[in-house]
């Protein structure tokens, strides 16, 4: 009986099971939707929701300090988003999810994909320095592109037809590049910082090369139509690496294996919409910068498109009213976004 319960660690030890139990049917819903669960599982639902709503009282007045009492807001509010919400189709989900889930995932995250640009933005500064200091080196290191057929603007000269094959081709190159500055972010963080760093070198001393060969517009012209925001969304991919990283090294009060599909699934919340987004650069890549424009257009164009992706990411989501959470029946910001999300990363 709750009465006899005098410690959150009595209450954990007396409720914990069917804590347990309904973030595993949540987990199912996630998934499957309410709908299509069997009649003993909706049932088990109903009965769990109005359990665990019974303990988030229960901890609001006895332990209102603890971490339980954010653990359990969250779980209700979770439970009565997907008791109440109505069916929504796929294009109503991904629509709501990049309006709202993905912007707001990234700023959840705001710490590794500060981290994350800071080792990019130093490494192309570290790249321009190993250029300028020994530029033979650089050259035989990395190998500097031989001049092909270009325009005015130092573009590949390609048909409408090419274009899109071209497109296709980088949104593909794009894709696989974040994957793997994702995936290197199992390897405790380090691996998603040197793929970054290496990156970062690279075009530091790409750039460089370029300038001092007097060929710095052309090269600007070149990588800023795509670049703002595919190298932005490079970094948020390694920003959600980092994040299951950084739940290996540090798992808190949690065993590592559940810190470890909690950071997955956060990772993941950010990984797929700079996956959709990395479809947009391609197709600048492809399409825009191969048309011959002048190149301060290109660039301006470049410069556009980053600034309007940062704004978005910046703003997008952002409740106009703070709220309280299920108590008040006004859903929490937090608890609103796990809601959101759950179908595109679970």
């Amino acid at each position: 009986m709750l009465q006899d319960v005098r410690t959150i660690e009595e209450f954990h030890a007396a409720r914990g099971a069917d804590w347990l139990q309904l973030s595993e049917l949540l987990r199912d819903v996630g998934t499957k939707s309410l709908g299509k669960l069997p009649p003993p599982r909706l049932q088990d639902f109903a009965r769990l929701y109005r359990a665990v709503s019974n303990d988030l009282a229960v901890a609001r007045l006895r332990f209102p300090r603890s971490p339980v009492v954010t653990d359990l807001n969250r779980l209700v509010w979770t439970a009565h988003s997907v008791l109440y919400a109505e069916p929504r189709r796929f294009w109503a989900r991904l629509g709501a999810y990049l309006a709202r889930g993905y912007p707001r995932a990234v700023r959840r995250n705001s710490w590794f994909v500060l981290v994350g640009g800071a080792v990019f933005v130093l490494s192309i500064l570290a790249g321009v320095v190993w250029y300028l200091a020994a530029p033979e080196a650089v050259k035989s290191a990395l190998g500097i592109p031989a001049p092909g057929e270009t325009n005015e603007a130092g573009v590949p000269l390609v048909t409408p037809g090419e274009g899109v094959y071209f497109w296709v081709t980088v949104a593909v190159n794009n894709i696989v590049v974040s994957l793997q500055a994702f995936a290197f972010g199992m390897l405790f963080c380090v691996g998603t910082v040197f793929y970054l760093a290496i990156n970062g070198l690279m075009i530091g001393a790409f750039a460089t090369s370029a300038f001092q060969a007097g060929r710095g517009e052309d090269f600007m012209a070149l990588v800023t139509p795509h670049g703002v925001l595919e190298l932005t969304l490079i970094v948020l991919a390694g920003a959600a690496g980092m994040r299951i990283g950084w739940a290996l090294l540090a798992p808190g009060r949690r065993k590592r294996s559940k810190a470890l599909v909690d950071a997955g699934r956060e990772g993941m919340r950010v990984l797929v919409g700079s996956l959709l987004f990395l479809v947009v650069a391609g197709a600048i890549e492809g399409l825009v910068t191969t048309m011959g424009l002048p190149p301060v257009l290109n660039i301006a164009i470049g410069w556009t498109v980053g600034l309007v992706f940062w704004a978005y990411l910046a703003a997008a989501g952002r409740s106009l009213t703070r709220t309280s959470g299920p108590a008040s029946g006004v859903p929490s910001a937090e608890a609103s976004t796990w809601a959101e999300a759950s179908t595109w990363a679970d």
